[in-house]
């Protein structure tokens, strides 16, 4: 019975991460690389924290944090904020480095934060193609560029993983459940709408300005990697 909207048509299923070794992924890196990892992977949890922040005032404003829509707000604040509790955690190099890769990656983020803008103005214009209330396309659209971030860094850690287990011969595995069940939620967020609107598909890639502002943002992304060589 129940409908959703679709941002991204897909199935969706309950994230569930079993380790594919007893390795804490983290801790075997070495400095350069954790250095790399971490501080990249900040970057976007800050961005998704600040998001999430702003998605539950929207939701308030319009009358729409209760029920389904305020349990999944709850649940992604929480794992945002367990996620960014490890990583802190996991920072291990002097203070002397940290204190230099903070400010450079200070104004990096700024930059950052203001590509996310341009993408999320980018959602909200085609979102308004299908949906007519202003106040839920914005939540959506808010919704959606949660998705993406945290998309992205899933794929991020895939990618690092494969890296890793090929240098080291062995299986190493950096999926985070925290960032998978943020992914997972945005997903049930946006389809809670379904209950007003009915079965929505709205798919982003079919958007050729979207397209563009995640492939800048994207490019922002291999220049932190860059700075963090530079400061490392």
């Amino acid at each position: 019975m129940g409908t959703t909207i679709n941002i991204k048509p897909g199935k969706f299923r309950i994230p569930v991460v079993v380790p594919r070794s007893g390795i804490d992924a983290i801790s075997v890196m070495g400095l350069d690389n954790r250095k790399k990892y971490i501080y990249s992977g900040l970057i976007v949890a800050d961005t998704i924290d600040g998001y999430i922040l702003e998605l539950i005032n929207d939701t308030k404003r319009c009358n729409l944090y209760r029920q389904g829509f305020k349990g999944s707000l709850n649940e992604m604040k929480r794992r945002i904020d367990k996620y960014k509790s490890i990583m802190y955690d996991s920072v291990c190099i002097t203070e002397s480095s940290k204190r230099e890769l903070t400010s450079n990656l200070d104004t990096l983020d700024d930059e950052f934060g203001n590509d996310i803008k341009i993408l999320f103005h980018s959602i909200k214009r085609y979102v308004q193609k299908f949906i007519d209330n202003p106040d839920h396309v914005t939540c959506i659209a808010r919704a959606s560029i949660i998705n993406v971030l945290s998309g992205y860094s899933i794929m991020n850690d895939e990618k690092v993983s494969r890296i890793m287990s090929k240098v080291m011969m062995r299986d190493v595995c950096l999926d985070d459940v925290n960032i998978k069940a943020i992914n997972f939620e945005s997903n049930k967020f946006t389809g809670y709408f379904a209950s007003i609107y009915g079965e929505v598909n709205i798919d982003l890639y079919n958007c050729e300005e979207i397209f563009t502002a995640f492939s800048i943002i994207d490019k922002k992304m291999n220049k932190i990697h860059e700075i963090l060589k530079q400061t490392a």
